[in-house]
């Protein structure tokens, strides 16, 4: 019995580490900018436009956020935004998608599919934007992981250094619990 979960646990582990490894080099070298995983996007966040002084909790539930914390973004039509939503757009002027902005929808104008956005810590609204700018809803938000995966995009050698430290971790992990004493 402890064989069987070893390896269902070993397999486990290959099938996520490749899944990885696949994904951030499908990231890497595509030059598309609207990739996504399973209709999911994921950007770190650069300012404290949203930040407010709300739980932990509203964190990882994408109300609330600061600097440094990875946003998953659901892909989404713009016909199914509704006011008070947190989104991901593109602002008016940069065509080309390499700037995105997360902000709650404050007001929308139905007619002419236009709505506009405000950071929750900031005191002025946005301007107005288009709805087809809109790329989707924020679902939650990892507090601090951005900036972790920031420090791996900056420096390739590093991301060599954590991967193989983890499959060590995970190595020495395994011989630890499943190996006979």
């Amino acid at each position: 019995m402890r064989k069987r979960i070893l390896w269902i646990l070993n397999s486990l582990f290959w099938v996520l580490l490749l899944l990885i490894v696949a994904s951030a080099a499908w990231f890497r070298f595509d030059d598309k900018t609207d990739k996504s995983i399973f209709g999911y996007r994921f950007y770190t966040v650069k300012t404290n436009s949203m930040k407010t002084d709300k739980s932990i909790k509203k964190r990882f539930e994408g109300e609330t956020f600061e600097k440094g914390d990875l946003l998953i973004v659901k892909i989404i039509t713009p016909s199914k935004v509704e006011v008070d939503d947190v989104v991901t757009f593109v602002p008016s002027g940069i065509e080309d998608g390499s700037i995105y902005l997360t902000h709650r929808v404050v007001s929308m104008n139905k007619e002419k599919k236009t709505l506009v956005t405000r950071g929750d810590a900031n005191n002025m609204d946005d301007p107005e934007i288009s709805a087809q700018q809109i790329i989707g809803i924020v679902n939650f938000a990892i507090p601090f992981i951005g900036t972790l995966l920031a420090i791996i995009q900056g420096s390739p050698y590093l991301s060599i250094g954590i991967a193989i430290a983890v499959i060590l971790l995970f190595s020495l992990i395994s011989k630890y619990f499943f190996s006979k004493a």
